[in-house]
């Protein structure tokens, strides 16, 4: 018999209003700022702990800042998707309708977990056209591609947390997701540290440093769903897609990543 846990959630429709929206706020800001730590972490480490020669870190330190602009267009269009779902999950949770409410988060992590399949096999065998198409220079563009396809491998990982903090958040709980990315990223420091210093291993190293950092926080926030016994619990049984309830998703989301 699995232990179940309930997740504290805030409250946002009583009390002082201004009081709630900075103390609900608060975890967003901070936890945008440590998602810009993990890619500032591995320019960090790779441009300077790379190899004894400087100019193996620099090439090291350009191939992972020039995937940078493909790497937030593809994020920024799934945010836009996990806005989408994060509305509609919110609707139903203020609306206290429990079937629409599971049936919006089911429906979420389950085309999260799809999308995050297809962007997977898309990403890593078109690498080497991004990395072109951003015209990186042919002394860099191997360990871009290298990097950019071990980013790929892990996007799951990303994605699966983007979507379980938004459902968090929607319900009013935008603490756990922060705690979870706090850890995870001095958990990515450390591995960037080990893998790069210890093991050699470059680039590849940082990339496959933040792959499972990112997964680990995707794990620890569907341990939470999972446990959760409010009705924005999640069970296997109930993972499918509901045809309506992601029409109403794209419809909000899709405006939101073109933005």
């Amino acid at each position: 018999m699995r232990t179940k846990i309930k997740t504290q959630t805030m409250d946002m429709t009583s009390g002082p209003i201004m009081k709630q929206l900075i103390l609900f706020s608060l975890p967003l800001l901070f936890g945008n700022i440590f998602q810009q730590f993990y890619s500032t972490v591995d320019s960090v480490v790779v441009g300077n702990y790379a190899s004894v020669d400087p100019a193996v870190n620099a090439d090291a330190l350009g191939a992972v800042t020039s995937v940078g602009p493909a790497v937030s267009t593809l994020v920024g269009l799934f945010v836009g998707f996990s806005t989408g779902a994060s509305v509609v999950v919110s609707q139903y949770f203020g609306a206290r309708n429990r079937r629409a409410l599971r049936a919006s988060v089911h429906t979420s992590l389950v085309t999260t977990f799809v999308m995050g399949l297809i962007l997977m096999v898309i990403g890593y065998f078109a690498s080497p056209a991004f990395v072109a198409f951003m015209n990186t220079p042919e002394t860099i563009a191997p360990l871009s591609v290298t990097y950019l396809r071990i980013y790929f491998l892990g996007i799951e990982g990303l994605m699966i947390y983007n979507m379980a903090s938004a459902i968090l958040r929607a319900i009013g709980n935008s603490r756990i997701p922060l705690y979870f990315l706090i850890l995870t990223s001095l958990l990515n420091v450390v591995l960037d540290l080990i893998f790069v210093i210890n093991f050699h291993m470059g680039v590849a190293g940082v990339a496959w440093a933040t792959n499972l950092s990112q997964f680990i926080s995707a794990a620890l926030s569907l341990v939470v769903l999972f446990r959760s016994r409010e009705d924005y619990g999640i069970t296997l049984r109930e993972m499918k897609i509901d045809p309506t309830i992601l029409h109403k998703i794209f419809y909000i989301g899709l405006p939101a990543g073109a933005q």
